[in-house]
């Protein structure tokens, strides 16, 4: 059975709401337990608490990235995916030691961590302040069109650039 017939059994949200929002009640109090009107914006008790359940996760790995040096082989560190099995270096390599390097204040060694994450960082800080204000209000928002395609096409470019036999800016291991 799909779920839209699961929720249309329920009175869920697929068949309850209406062009002026959801309704008063339903048979499992799908609006009444999480939706508060604040003048002509809902603002969901879930999407609150995804954003700061979210915001503690960041909060909580920038306070590691900030104590645990990720150029240290030693220390605790993720692994990437793509090196392990690829052996290449994806767009994001280098970013937790590009973050490291910004809580610390050294710019240049965060620039040849990974040039691409550094110079996107501030296209990448608006998107997830938008999406975070957007769950807030419990909207849903979408990155355009013509920048998500941008950003993929760049990555890609990026990706065959930087393993590049010779390629001077390599993030490496102290």
């Amino acid at each position: 059975m799909c779920l839209r017939r699961i929720f249309r059994r329920l009175g869920g949200p697929d068949t309850a709401g209406t062009a002026s929002g959801p309704p008063e009640s339903s048979p499992l109090g799908w609006v009444d337990a999480g939706v508060y009107r604040a003048g002509s914006r809902a603002i969901t008790i879930g999407g609150w608490r995804r954003l700061i359940l979210g915001a503690s996760v960041c909060v909580l790995g920038v306070g590691y990235l900030a104590v645990a040096d990720p150029h240290d082989p030693d220390v605790l560190m993720p692994i990437c995916p793509t090196k392990l099995v690829t052996g290449f270096d994806c767009p994001a390599c280098g970013g937790l030691r590009l973050v490291h390097d910004l809580l610390h204040g050294q710019l240049r060694a965060a620039a040849h961590d990974n040039l691409f994450m550094l110079l996107c960082s501030p296209v990448l800080v608006y998107l997830i302040w938008r999406q975070a204000r957007a769950i807030g209000r419990g909207e849903h928002t979408r990155v355009p069109g013509s920048l998500a395609y941008g950003l993929a096409g760049a990555a890609l470019v990026w990706t065959v650039v930087r393993n590049l036999p010779g390629w001077p800016l390599t993030p490496i291991s102290t």
